[in-house]
C-alpha cells in the first residue's frame, strides 16, 4: 500500500503526505474487519453450543424420529439472522 500510494504521490510532487496517510488507511480498512472477527466468532461458538446440547440431549433425535430436517429447523435460521445482522448494521 506505501509503494502505491509513495509512487502517486511521487507523480503529484507531495511525497511527504505518504507516511501519513498510510497508517490511517490501514485503520479505515482494517478497523471494522478486526472489530467483527470476535464478535462472528462469538455468535458462532454460541450457536453450536446450542445445537451442540441438543444432540447431547437427544432433542435432535426426536426431531429426526418425529420426520423433520433438524438442520433445516435449527441451523437454517440463525445463519440467514446472522446474515440479516450483518447486512443492516
Amino acid at each position: 500500500m506505501v509503494l502505491q500510494t509513495g509512487s502517486q504521490f511521487t507523480r503529484f510532487g507531495q511525497t511527504a503526505l505518504t507516511g501519513t496517510w498510510c497508517p490511517s488507511r490501514w485503520c479505515v480498512k482494517l478497523g471494522p474487519t478486526l472489530t467483527g472477527n470476535p464478535g462472528a466468532g462469538r455468535s458462532a461458538s454460541r450457536i453450536a453450543f446450542c445445537v451442540g446440547s441438543m444432540v447431547v440431549t437427544e432433542q435432535v433425535d426426536a426431531m429426526r424420529a418425529m420426520g423433520t430436517d433438524p438442520s433445516r429447523k435449527l441451523v437454517t435460521p440463525r445463519v440467514l439472522a446472522g446474515i440479516f445482522d450483518a447486512a443492516f448494521c
